[in-house]
């Protein structure tokens, strides 16, 4: 369980580091058509274009606290990597996500519910906390 912790916490912290290069394209993997309407734990609506992308003075937020549950091993079936795109608030709060790569519903739902109780030390730019988008990834392994 502690192994799984550290490896999902290197994961978010690569992917935190990487956000500033990647943009989210909204093609599936194969990156010729578009993908699905993305799937949201959020009710309602999120206004995306409230939240930075993480590029020049905007700095990344760090994460304080990403749990990784034991339920992140699947006992049969398919393993592999949830790609999402999150929206983190002023404060550290993850907002919002949305499925940019899908492995099955089932596990979709949750890294859904994996992500929604991520907390971050908040972005920045020029100093000043702001709400940003990047994306993340949740691994599934088989047990």
């Amino acid at each position: 369980m502690r192994s799984l912790m550290l490896i999902a916490i290197a994961i978010l912290i690569a992917v935190v580091q990487a956000s500033g290069t990647q943009q989210a394209t909204g093609t599936n993997s194969v990156g010729s058509e578009p993908a699905a309407p993305p799937k949201t734990f959020v009710a309602g609506k999120i206004a995306w274009d409230h939240y930075l992308r993480i590029k020049g003075d905007v700095k990344p937020p760090q994460p304080l606290l990403s749990t990784t549950p034991s339920s992140t091993n699947v006992k049969s079936g398919k393993k592999g990597t949830v790609t999402l795109l999150i929206a983190i608030s002023e404060i550290g709060n993850v907002d919002g996500a949305k499925i940019l790569r899908s492995l099955r519903p089932d596990l979709d739902r949750k890294a859904l519910e994996i992500v929604s109780t991520w907390q971050f030390a908040p972005a920045t730019k020029q100093l000043v906390p702001v709400p940003v988008q990047m994306n993340a990834e949740v691994n599934f392994f088989v047990q």
